[in-house]
């Protein structure tokens, strides 16, 4: 299996690998994608008391103890910070989770991840209907809408369960997409429609029974006490019929004690986990399912395959296997219903073969290995090429809002100029011909347009959020040679080598990778173009006392950039109080006074209005991604993103740099 950085790498997380339909997936989606574009690690927990587990063969594992299916507060935190560990560590670009408990701490731990991977759940069904009481149902459905709106993509193995999930309001329609279960269905299409006489004598079936298939999880959302009682029921009323249960749980003595009191414990075989289904349904006749809910039942596709009809509980994605005249269905709990279409099936041989060739002949296609690993890797290729990729979507928000809190309306035309002058004081305008056309990524406000639209052709600005393009037009709406767009940095509409300057100030730092953003803003540079780059500097040189500061001013960070709006406008807005403004103005008093104030902290403010502060501190302390960059990384970020002769400002702010584009004969030097 391939390392090296030509692959995408994918994080696949699943609670547990029991012998469950799940589990089958999960194993052929990991062990099945192409190798030359796909490597997979697989982190998976170990399975439950009575459960066997699934065999593994040329899988990539990891096995996470605290991960189960369970519900413990400990092991589950534990789990979570396991799983952001190894994503830090693994970097994969997808992490796609299956299952709730891994879909809840695998989807969490990939969204606190930075640089964010692409994150995709599947639901295999899912516990927001028969499973819980009230109170925790609701709880449940809450963080799946929480875990939704942050997924890139959100996966159902049915029309059924999708539109179930649409019901409950977890996602709208146009987040999920239908990708049916795959499987490696040739064992069971080798079998003949007629059952096989030797295998069957080998499971005690006379010859004039029916025997029926039982696949499962022995669990109550299974159902196998109703089973019982609909097999008893049909017995009684005259259908000879044998049941097979293939399949273990601790309600086992439970149900093989109801089979006892119900009279027809002579027949039903409660063989436990077997590994050899394609034996068991060679001496079937029809694959019978009770369940209150499914996904889509991999023990009907299996029996469908293997040209077995099946008598089923119409829930889930149950009728996308069971089609017109391929088998029966009943309504959830219906007893007389289930007994019925057994008795059904039990008169009519013929029938039932017919009914089996129509069920084979149905999921052949529709639910093979091959679709499934196509439609997955349709999937990860549309999601990878996806415009958006290098933002995130909470930051662009935080600074859509930061922008209409501070349109720059208020602040003196002579201190907006003052600004721009320190920042633009590398610039080449001597260069720009006065028809020249460039852009603005991460417009804002349009503060730094504001003063560059009058000296240019065209200038195209562009940011993110569209609140923040609203903001910007208003405040540009007298340059009419401004074109807003919203736009990400790895989406610019701007053609490749097109622009005749660029520039990007405040903004790549806080995309969750800065060096892409580059290289697609240079990507769109005219051979020999100017570009003008600020990043936060990473405290070169400071003292030891300075960096331990910042340090204590990130932890602070951290916690308020994830409050809600109002709380962190009303907090950056108290710092600016207390910290900014007092040392901004004893900074100026110092410098009066003829003292070097340019080590202090917050010294360039000191002649700053305390709108610029309130607007500062929000972006410093509301912003959730924040890179650093010393200046000899700044150099080289640039020069490896395309750019020559790069020229970086001695003096604040810092790190203001410059850059031309390389002719495209130099790009490889």
């Amino acid at each position: 299996m391939p390392t090296d950085e030509s692959s995408v790498r994918v994080l696949r997380v699943i609670a547990r690998m029991n012998l469950g339909g799940p589990a089958h997936h999960v194993a052929l989606l990991s062990a099945g994608l192409d190798p030359e574009r796909y490597e997979t690690l697989l982190v998976t927990g170990r399975v439950g008391p009575g459960e066997k587990e699934h065999e593994y063969q040329d899988l990539r594992i990891r096995r996470l103890d605290p991960l189960g299916p369970e519900i413990r507060p400990v092991r589950d935190l534990q789990a979570l910070i396991a799983l952001v560990r190894l994503i830090h560590a693994y970097r994969p670009a997808i992490v796609h989770t299956h299952t709730a408990k891994a879909g809840m701490l695998g989807r969490t731990a990939a969204l606190l991840s930075r640089p964010r991977p692409i994150v995709v759940h599947t639901y295999h069904g899912h516990v927001l209907r028969g499973y819980f009481g009230p109170l925790k149902t609701r709880v449940f459905t809450r963080i799946e809408q929480l875990l939704a709106r942050s997924s890139d993509r959100l996966i159902g193995v049915s029309e059924a369960t999708v539109a179930d999930l649409v019901e409950l309001e977890v996602a709208p329609r146009s987040k999920f997409e239908v990708v049916p279960l795959g499987l490696d269905l040739e064992p069971f299409l080798a079998l003949t429609p007629e059952p096989d006489a030797e295998a069957r004598a080998r499971l005690g079936v006379g010859p004039d029974e029916m025997l029926l298939t039982f696949t499962g999880r022995l669990a109550p959302i299974k159902r196998a006490d109703l089973m019982l009682c609909a097999v008893a029921r049909a017995r009684a009323e005259g259908a000879p019929v044998r049941v097979a249960v293939v399949g273990d749980g601790v309600i086992r003595p439970e149900l093989e004690a109801r089979a006892a009191e119900l009279g027809c414990a002579d027949a039903v075989d409660f063989l436990g986990y077997r590994t050899d289904l394609p034996r068991i349904l060679a001496a079937a006749d029809a694959a019978l399912l009770t369940s209150d809910n499914e996904g889509t039942p991999v023990a009907l596709i299996e029996a469908a395959a293997a040209a077995r009809p099946a008598v089923a509980t119409d829930v889930g994605g149950v009728a996308d296997i069971v089609v017109a005249r391929s088998g029966r269905l009943a309504a959830a709990g219906d007893e007389a219903g289930l007994a019925r279409a057994i008795g059904e099936l039990a008169a009519d041989p013929a029938a039932r073969l017919a009914m089996g060739a129509r069920a084979r002949a149905h999921v052949r296609e529709r639910f093979s290995a091959g679709r499934l690993l196509d439609d997955i890797e349709r999937l990860y290729s549309e999601l990878a090429a996806s415009p958006g990729r290098n933002l995130d979507p909470a930051t662009v928000a935080d600074f859509g809002r930061e922008w209409t809190s501070f349109d720059q309306a208020p602040v003196p035309t002579a201190e907006l100029e003052a600004r721009f002058e320190e920042y633009f004081g590398l610039f080449p305008w001597e260069q720009l011909a006065a028809d020249s056309v460039g852009f603005d990524l991460g417009c804002g406000s349009g503060r730094w347009a504001r003063f560059v639209a009058p000296r240019v052709g065209t200038l195209h600005c562009l940011d993110a959020d569209a609140g923040a393009i609203a903001v910007a037009g208003r405040n540009l709406r007298e340059q009419p040679n401004c074109r807003f767009q919203v736009a990400s940095v790895d989406a610019m509409p701007l053609p490749p080598e097109s622009m005749d300057f660029g520039y990007a100030l405040g903004v790549l730092h806080h995309l969750p990778d800065p060096a892409a953003g580059l290289r697609s803003c240079v990507s769109r540079l005219k051979p020999g173009a100017p570009f003008l780059l600020y990043l936060y500097y990473a405290l070169d040189g400071r003292p030891a006392w300075f960096r331990a500061l910042w340090r204590a001013t990130d932890l602070a960070r951290r916690g308020v950039s994830r409050l809600p709006h109002r709380a962190k406008l009303g907090l950056t807005g108290a710092i600016a109080m207390l910290a900014y403004l007092p040392l901004a103005r004893l900074s100026l008093l110092l410098e009066k006074t003829g003292r070097d104030v340019d080590g202090m902290p917050l010294s360039t403010y000191r002649r700053a209005g305390f709108y610029a502060m309130r607007n500062d501190s929000l972006d410093r302390f509301g912003t959730r991604i924040e890179h650093r960059f010393s200046a000899a990384e700044v150099r080289a970020m640039m020069e490896a993103a395309g750019l020559e002769r790069v020229e970086i400002q001695t003096g604040p702010p810092y790190w203001c740099a410059l850059g031309y584009r390389r002719a495209a004969d130099d790009a490889g030097r």
